[in-house]
């Protein structure tokens, strides 16, 4: 009996051996899975500095390019024209240039009113049918925004833009004369000659008016933009005298003869038959 127990007993100490044997085995296996490659941890570490210098490279490059683009330009160009000054390249970008520039640091000058003065009163005054809403909508976003709305309010409440349309009215602005007020620089005199033409009646009627048109300007908050035609200031009101008019007394008899710088005068405050009357115009500063 014991004879053959002892067979079996050696083959239970064989497999409990062998079963534990497979244990410590897997017990060192699984010990090696939960072990980092130090190489490897290395490696990881210089990449993840490389990556956090990338980011720090990103960022500062980011900084600078809005500091490039929040910076006033340091240098423009300026064409000299009769008319003002007109700046034609700005922060490296050109706005079309010609034979008459200049290199200089910037800062706003005279030609700088004399040139939004004088393309704002082309806007208002040189009437042109095909394209008159568009020249208003313009000349009002020269303009301060309280002040762009109560012109806007104006032409519509007492519809100029139907009636300039209904009497096709078409104008011509020759200016003749550009100067800053030497008592007040932000205020720019003009004098320049409207040549109407309007149909009543399918007759056609021609009307020349010289006005004498004071401009008060403003610096804009935002500096050269092109809101402003980069002039770096706004118009914030304008007031005119007729100091002649060639129409023939005859060739409007009959006919309301507002002239079409009477949105002026209203958009002032004045009555209109006061500003049709030459009472001065200019408002107070």
């Amino acid at each position: 009996m014991s004879a053959v127990s002892n067979p079996i007993d050696e083959l239970l100490e064989q497999l409990t051996t062998t079963q534990k044997a497979t244990d410590e085995v897997r017990a060192v296996e699984r010990v090696v899975d939960y072990v980092t490659d130090p190489e490897q941890v290395v490696t990881n570490h210089r990449l993840l500095g490389v990556l956090g210098i990338l980011v720090v490279l990103l960022l500062v490059e980011a900084a600078f390019n809005l500091a490039l683009y929040l910076r006033r330009p340091d240098t423009i160009v300026v064409d000299r024209t009769a008319g003002g000054d007109r700046v034609v390249v700005m922060n490296n970008r050109e706005y079309g240039l010609t034979d008459h520039v200049q290199f200089s640091p910037d800062h706003l000058t005279d030609g700088d009113k004399k040139y939004l003065a004088s393309y704002f009163l082309k806007l208002y005054y040189g009437n042109n049918p095909d394209y008159r809403d568009r020249q208003l909508n313009e000349a009002i976003n020269l303009m301060v925004a309280s002040r762009g709305r109560e012109l806007f309010n104006y032409l519509k409440q007492n519809r100029i833009l139907e009636q300039q349309a209904a009497e096709s009215w078409q104008a011509k602005w020759t200016e003749q004369q550009t100067s800053v007020d030497p008592a007040d620089p932000f205020t720019v005199h003009v004098i320049g000659v409207q040549q109407l033409t309007r149909i009543i009646n399918q007759r056609p009627f021609e009307e020349t008016h010289q006005l004498n048109v004071t401009v008060k300007l403003a610096r804009d908050e935002l500096g050269r933009d092109e809101r402003n035609l980069r002039t770096g200031y706004q118009v914030t009101w304008f007031g005119w005298d007729e100091l002649k008019s060639a129409t023939p007394p005859g060739d409007t008899a009959g006919i309301q003869t507002t002239p079409p710088s009477a949105a002026a005068s209203a958009f002032q405050g004045q009555a209109k038959t006061a500003a049709l009357a030459g009472t001065s115009n200019r408002p107070a500063n």
